[in-house]
């Protein structure tokens, strides 16, 4: 079995943009402590709903921001 490694690239990309989290709450309705818990990685993995809200506010796909990445350990 291969694990898989969540990331995100959401401070890459919001700086981009120039956009800082505070525009990024105003345009998706999250909270900017939960954006920003997304961008210090201390939200393993949100949900396809919050994912696809994130994507869509910045015009970019889902795998732009969450890409995953396969482990190496296998079970």
């Amino acid at each position: 079995m291969i694990q898989v490694k969540p990331t995100n690239r959401l401070a890459e990309i919001l700086k981009a943009h120039g956009w800082t989290q505070r525009i990024l709450a105003s345009q998706t309705g999250l909270s900017e402590s939960y954006i920003n818990r997304i961008k210090n990685h201390r939200v393993e993995s949100p949900t396809v709903a919050t994912a696809s809200i994130i994507a869509r506010a910045l015009r970019v796909t889902i795998e732009e921001i969450f890409p995953y990445e396969a482990g190496g350990r296998r079970g």
